[in-house]
C-alpha cells in the first residue's frame, strides 16, 4: 500500500502533475483504501502447465 500522505510521495506526485513533460499523461492521483486480502480455493481453469509450476512454488 503507498500512503499518500508520506512526504517524499506527496512532492513527487506534485511534481509530476505540474511538470509539462508529464502532466499530460496523468488523468487521475487518487488514494484507494486498503482491503483485506480475499483468498479463494476454488480450482480455476489454468493450463495443466501453468498449474504444475505454481504448485511447484508453494
Amino acid at each position: 500500500m503507498v500512503n499518500l500522505n508520506n512526504s517524499k510521495i506527496t512532492n513527487f506526485l506534485s511534481k509530476l502533475s505540474t511538470d509539462n513533460v508529464h502532466k499530460s499523461n496523468i488523468e487521475l492521483i487518487k488514494e484507494i483504501p486498503p482491503k483485506n486480502a480475499k483468498y479463494n480455493e476454488n480450482k480455476l481453469d489454468l493450463p495443466d502447465n501453468f498449474e504444475e509450476y505454481l504448485l511447484k512454488k508453494i
